[in-house]
């Protein structure tokens, strides 16, 4: 609990460790994470994911992961998304430089 008595959303290192072996399980037995199709899970994973490969955090993901990780990237949907944010973010004058 945060001194406000709301919980902080900041994982543990002990959750993020829950949170990757469940990840690489799940990603062991399918291509996908739910329902056995693409669904909101994906894209809130791939989300998760698409941010620690951005804070450098992609070399501690599992092989499992790492794979799951290219599948969503070269979905035609990731692609437009990650068009569109590139795009927005030039428009607003904040697009992140490599």
């Amino acid at each position: 609990m945060t001194a406000k008595g709301r919980k902080s959303w900041v994982l543990s290192e002990n959750e993020k460790a829950l949170v990757s072996r469940a990840v690489e399980a799940a990603t062991a037995r399918a291509e996908t994470l739910a329902a056995e199709r693409f669904t909101a899970a994906d894209i809130v994973i791939g989300y998760a994911l698409r941010l620690a490969e951005t804070i450098g955090l992609a070399k501690d993901f599992g092989p499992n992961v790492a794979a799951y990780w290219q599948r969503l990237q070269a979905r035609d949907g990731f692609k437009r998304a990650v068009a569109a944010e590139e795009k927005a973010g030039e428009q607003q004058k904040v697009a992140r430089h490599s």
